[in-house]
This record gives structure tokens, sequence and C-alpha cells, in this order.
């Protein structure tokens, strides 16, 4: 069967690509994309994944997520679940280390002088 131009542009416009799709076979199943529940755990994920000191190697090194959800970009339920796969616990511990210090300022002040009176 041999596409048209119109039916090619159809094609292009409804794929919708598995950004977590890591492995060397070929795509198949559903894609299926962000809500914004979805896309917060992905970004959690990959902050897990970065902190890791074998990230240089890690599978997920190349996976780049959209910088907000999107009509192609998705995922595989089945890469979603591997991707996202990590305890709480570790998810904690990174986010604790990737938030912002807090700072408090002292309300007390002592001011000296060297003036005689």
């Amino acid at each position: 069967m041999v596409l048209g131009a119109r039916e090619m542009d159809n094609l292009m416009k409804n794929d919708k690509i598995c950004v977590l799709h890591t492995g060397t076979d070929p795509s198949s199943g559903n894609v299926f994309l962000f809500q914004d529940i979805t896309f917060k755990k992905c970004q959690e994920a990959e902050l897990v994944h970065k902190a890791r000191s074998c990230w240089a190697t890690s599978i997920y090194k190349n996976v780049v997520l959209p910088s907000t959800p999107n009509t192609i970009l998705g995922s595989h339920s089945k890469c979603y679940a591997k991707y996202t796969a990590e305890p709480s616990t570790v998810k904690k511990a990174v986010s604790q280390q990737t938030e912002k210090p807090q700072y408090s300022i002292s309300r007390s002040l002592t001011i000296t002088s060297n003036r005689t009176t």
C-alpha cells in the first residue's frame, strides 16, 4: 500500500513518541501522553537517576523529558513503570538534597562604638 502526502501527514501528526524507551527493540504498544501527575513523577525520577554516581553509564542518560506535557511525547506503560520505579526513601533523600538551602536572619544586632563620652 502506497500512502499519499495527505496520509503521511496524518500518520506523522498522530504518531506519539515514547521518550523513556531505552531498549534496542523497536517501540511497540500504545504510547500514553504525559498527564500532570505522570509528568511530575518522571521529573522526580529524573532527579534520582541523575543523582546516582553511575549516571554516565545509565541507560537513562539520553532520556530527555519535554519541558511541559504535549500532544506528541509520552511513554509506554512498561517504560514509565521502569523509569519511575525508585524506592520512596531514595526519592525523598534526593529531593532533600536538591532543595534550595534556607537562610534565617537573626533579629539581634550588636553595634559597638569606638567613641568615648
